[in-house]
C-alpha cells in the first residue's frame, strides 16, 4: 500500500470522490470518463459546493478522474495478451 497525502484544501473533495463513482460513463472499453451533467447537479444540490468554490472543486476533480483512466488503462494494456 502507498501512502500518499493530500493538502488539506483537498480533503474535502477528496471524500466526495467515493459518491461520484456511480456517475461513470461507460463505452466499448469500458469506463470513458465521468458524466458532468450529473457531477455539477450532486456538487451543487448534494455536496453545497458554493459558486466561488466550484470551478477549483471541479478542477481537482476532473484531475482524479483523469488519474483514474490512466490507471485503469494501465491495467487493461497489462492483461492484455
Amino acid at each position: 500500500c502507498d501512502t500518499f497525502y493530500l493538502w488539506p484544501e483537498n480533503v474535502p473533495l477528496w471524500h466526495l470522490w467515493p459518491s461520484l463513482q456511480t456517475l461513470w460513463r461507460k463505452g466499448m472499453a469500458g469506463p470513458e470518463g465521468l458524466d458532468y451533467l450529473g457531477l455539477f447537479v450532486y456538487l451543487r444540490e448534494v455536496a453545497g459546493i458554493k459558486p466561488r468554490k466550484f470551478r477549483a472543486a471541479v478542477a481537482c476533480l476532473q484531475a482524479m478522474e483523469a488519474a483514474t483512466l490512466d490507471e485503469w488503462a494501465k491495467a487493461r494494456a497489462a492483461n492484455t495478451p
